[in-house]
């Protein structure tokens, strides 16, 4: 290559690289008869601009593409592809059956349930005393003497006592009972009916006393049945018993 060749390339060389230089010094120090900041806010919006369009293009097709099931229906339905009959037009959609809503049924709340009372147990430092043995009673039966055939009743009170430290007599399971006779005339007692048997449960101890109360209706009794015969005059004796133990009460009946 010639002299001159070489200079006209070295030339050209330099003119480009100047026209670069110059490019490059125009984006990074805007040249023009404005402000710098207009020209800066011109090139944000026109990158962001562009930004907005690459991304835009970026999601149009890059997102998934969705397709579009035959959806199932809980209940029985014909389709189109079970049918031998052509529909009259491909755009007439498949009729479905809505399926019926479910009925839930409703679940009554629960009824709170009342608290049953307890029984309060007995002090732990408190032991529950044996039972008496009738063996070691002592009966004594008070009473009213004279009575009269026109009073309602006669009352009678039966005091308990034992030689024991301390036990508990149950009335009923110890079959205490009370009867009224007239020399060898049974006329009434306790054990004719259950409801006149006496219940209930004593406390006693060495030195105490207690007792428990009966009433006589002044009749002859048949079971649970009291008879209206009306009776005579004279001597009455009230007994009382419990196992081996027992007491009388004597008394005379007036007209």
């Amino acid at each position: 290559m010639s002299r001159s060749a070489r200079s006209s390339a070295w030339e050209q060389a330099n003119h480009d690289t100047d026209t670069y230089d110059d490019a490059m010094q125009g984006w990074l120090e805007p040249i023009g008869p404005e402000e710098p900041r207009v020209y800066w806010m011109r090139r944000a919006i026109v990158l962001a601009v562009a930004v907005a369009v690459i991304a835009g293009i970026i999601w149009l097709f890059g997102r998934p593409r969705s397709v579009t099931g035959t959806p199932v229906s809980p209940s029985p339905s014909v389709s189109a592809s079970a049918s031998r009959t052509p529909s009259p037009s491909p755009s007439t959609p498949t009729a479905t059956p809505t399926p019926a809503p479910e009925t839930v049924a409703s679940v009554p709340a629960s009824e709170p349930t009342a608290e049953q009372p307890t029984e309060a147990a007995p002090p732990a430092g408190e032991p529950t005393p044996a039972g008496c043995q009738p063996a070691k009673l002592t009966l004594r039966v008070e009473g009213t003497t004279p009575l009269s055939r026109a009073e309602p009743e006669a009352g009678f009170h039966v005091v308990v006592s034992t030689t024991e430290q301390s036990c508990q007599l149950d009335l009923a399971a110890s079959a205490a009972a009370l009867a009224i006779t007239s020399g060898t005339d049974e006329i009434w007692s306790t054990n004719d009916c259950a409801e006149w048997h006496p219940s209930g449960n004593l406390d006693l101890a060495a030195g105490q006393e207690g007792g428990f109360d009966v009433s006589w209706p002044i009749k002859r009794a048949d079971g649970c049945e009291l008879s209206d015969e009306t009776l005579g005059a004279g001597t009455y004796v009230a007994t009382a018993s419990i196992g081996q133990s027992s007491a009388r009460f004597v008394m005379q009946l007036q007209s």
